[in-house]
């Protein structure tokens, strides 16, 4: 698998993989975030922190120009 994701070649199947593998993904199911994380206490810092972190060096993971 790891020569199928290194290959640019093999790039474009990607979304159709991860489809066939993974089944439909939904986004923007109400309550969702509550339900599964509502109970875990400080996560909203922590994803808050770590978000800050992805902004921060010379070639950042996060970049608000590419996003």
């Amino acid at each position: 698998m790891d020569s199928f994701i290194n290959s640019t070649e093999h790039r474009i199947y990607v979304d159709d993989v991860l489809t066939e593998e993974l089944g439909p993904l939904y986004v923007g199911i109400p309550g969702f975030f509550e339900d599964f994380f509502g109970e875990v206490e400080g996560l909203e810092l922590a994803a808050q922190a770590l978000f800050e972190k992805c902004k921060e060096g010379d070639n950042p993971p996060y970049q608000e120009e590419s996003r």
